[in-house]
């Protein structure tokens, strides 16, 4: 019976320490399944047919839009996005793209920005940047995951430092422009920002499982 009421006391123990550092700082997360959730597309030409698809994902829900004028375009996070991201560094942002090659002579563009923490208006040049060359197969749901630094984002537009800077980030953005050439359509899916866990609670964590181990060794002597 003591056995018994010890390992419920464990499970609750250890399920509440992880709810409390999972709740410390949210994880911010868009899967699309039943609407686009605020999203949408900036360009500096024109981005048509922005949509939430119900099906097709990876899985479930996704959105996407087509450029109808080679420009360069962003998917762009709705502003409750926004706010100071220091909790996040050291997090990851993960997210699917696919990209759909509407002409045959369409090939893929290098070396330009592929998220962007936006510090400003879209478009003001004012962003935290991450640059790759990335280039998602076309046709294929390809997820990506880049840890939140400083030496894999650059500071663009603002004499702010990275620590800095962080702290004042309107919105995010997903490059959807991969290939050269017009009519190419992109895809995004399970966009998500997640950050470490706090020390602080970590360290709860660690001496609750020492002391329900202190407890249990107690318990076996009785």
């Amino acid at each position: 019976m003591k056995k018994c009421i010890l390992s419920g006391l464990m499970i609750f123990c250890v399920l509440m320490l992880s709810v409390t550092i999972t709740q410390a700082v949210p994880v911010k997360e868009s899967t699309f399944t039943t609407g686009d959730e605020g999203w949408s597309t900036w360009s500096t030409g024109v981005v048509t047919g922005f949509s939430q698809n119900s099906t097709g994902g990876n899985p479930g829900g996704y959105i996407s839009a087509t450029d109808s004028s080679d420009s360069t375009w962003f998917f762009m996070s709705p502003l409750s996005w926004g706010g100071d991201w220091t909790p996040y560094i050291g997090g990851t942002i993960e997210f699917d793209i696919k990209t759909i090659q509407n002409d045959a002579s369409q090939n893929y563009m290098s070396s330009i920005v592929t998220v962007v923490l936006d510090l400003g208006d879209p478009g003001d040049g004012m962003f935290i940047g991450w640059f790759s060359d990335i280039n998602p197969p076309i046709g294929t749901w390809t997820t990506y995951n880049v840890e939140i630094s400083e030496s894999n984002f650059q500071v663009i537009g603002s004499p702010l430092p990275f620590n800095e800077a962080i702290q004042q980030v309107k919105m995010i953005g997903f490059l959807g422009d991969y290939l050269h050439g017009q009519t190419d359509t992109s895809c995004l899916d399970n966009v998500r920002v997640s950050p470490v866990p706090e020390p602080a609670a970590m360290l709860l964590l660690g001496s609750g499982l020492v002391g329900l181990f202190g407890l249990s060794r107690k318990f076996k002597k009785g």
